[in-house]
């Protein structure tokens, strides 16, 4: 027996709107501050706090460069799953899961001046796993497996 949509919808994806716009907020702010990280490493400025010393790759280097354009994908995949969330699209987990992926190792080689994005980061990873939880496990109908 398959799973309805709204069945197989996490507790974040059929919850309503305000709670939805909560998470996307957060989504949305730490994807825009993903994006200071892409101006520090290209050595564009150094936005808000974040210094050219310190930051990890040395910005402006190859390594720096590369590392600039994964905080932009970063930024993009965090926006992008705020929009899936408020238009209460499912796959919105794996995009953010695909976000905090990229987004943990290139705030721990910074974690002396983004913590609060690493904070974030657990966060997110948290609200997925919840999601999955409830959506595997809760409000399923008896005798339905996966």
């Amino acid at each position: 027996m398959a799973l309805s949509r709204s069945q197989s919808q996490d507790f974040l994806t059929r919850s309503k709107l305000p709670v939805r716009l909560l998470v996307a907020l957060v989504l949305m702010g730490h994807g825009l501050i993903h994006v200071m990280g892409f101006v520090l490493f290209l050595r564009m400025g150094e936005p808000g706090d974040l210094r050219y010393t310190g930051a990890l790759p040395e910005p402006g280097t190859l390594t720096g460069t590369a590392a600039g354009i994964l905080w932009f994908a970063a930024a993009g995949v965090f926006l992008a799953s705020a929009v899936l969330l408020l238009a209460a699209r499912p796959f919105w987990r794996c995009l953010t899961l695909a976000g905090v992926t990229v987004s943990v190792p290139l705030v721990a080689l910074n974690l002396h001046m983004a913590l609060a994005g690493f904070i974030v980061d657990v966060v997110l990873l948290a609200l997925i796993v919840a999601a999955h939880f409830f959506t595997a496990h809760v409000g399923r109908p008896a005798g339905v497996s996966r």
